[in-house]
Formats: C-alpha cells, sequence, structure tokens
C-alpha cells in the first residue's frame, strides 16, 4: 500500500487507501448515486417531468403543474481524498451536479441537503 502512495498514474497522483477505507468510499459513492436516481425520477418520470413538491416553499399538491419539473442531469463525482490526518470522513468530499431549466437556488439548496441527510 505504502508504495503505491504518490506514484503518478496518467497524470494523476495515486492515493493509495487502506481495503476497508476504500470499500466505506465506494458505499458513500453508490448511495450518493442511488438518491440522485430516485431524485431524477428514474424511468418512471412521464415526459421527463417529476413532481418536485418537497422542494418548494409553500409546499404545493403532489401533482400540482407548478410543481412538476425537469432535471435535464444529476451526478455526483468520487470522492476527493486531501492530504490529511485523522479520520477521512472528515475530510473527504465530492461534488454533486444538478442541470435543470427551471430549478430555483432554493430548491437545488434543499434537493443537496436531502442527499446529505441520506
Amino acid at each position: 500500500l505504502e508504495s503505491l502512495q504518490g506514484l503518478e498514474w496518467h497524470g494523476n497522483i495515486l492515493n493509495a487507501a487502506p481495503l476497508s477505507e476504500a470499500l466505506a468510499k465506494f458505499e458513500v459513492h453508490r448511495r450518493v448515486r442511488s438518491a440522485l436516481k430516485e431524485l431524477k425520477g428514474g424511468p418512471c418520470a412521464r415526459k421527463g417531468l417529476r413532481s418536485y413538491h418537497n422542494f418548494m416553499w409553500p409546499s404545493p399538491a403532489f401533482r400540482d403543474t407548478c410543481a412538476m419539473r425537469q432535471l435535464l442531469h444529476c451526478s455526483a463525482m468520487g470522492l476527493q481524498t486531501q492530504r490529511r490526518t485523522g479520520l477521512w470522513v472528515h475530510s473527504d468530499w465530492t461534488a454533486i451536479f444538478f442541470a435543470a431549466t427551471d430549478f430555483g437556488p432554493q430548491q437545488v439548496r434543499r434537493m443537496a441537503g436531502a442527499l446529505v441527510a441520506t
């Protein structure tokens, strides 16, 4: 493990992690991707539209036309590791991307907050 740490691979510096840490990170990434898939609506979203009434204030009815939105794209990068001391859960981070035509900033904040709570 130590022999891999810091090596360069395709222009990137490798950060070797113990197996237990790597497996935990993969589990976090899997859960984030699953939550994003659910947030987007999956294959059941008709015509790409889905009700985002939970992320609006005041909250309209479930199928109200003002709550129907289309989330064009959502994704998360892998967990990024920084040089650190201490536990990885306190210092690693990921970036989440949303692409939509008509979401307000507060809706995006609430959607990101729902992912954090997952």
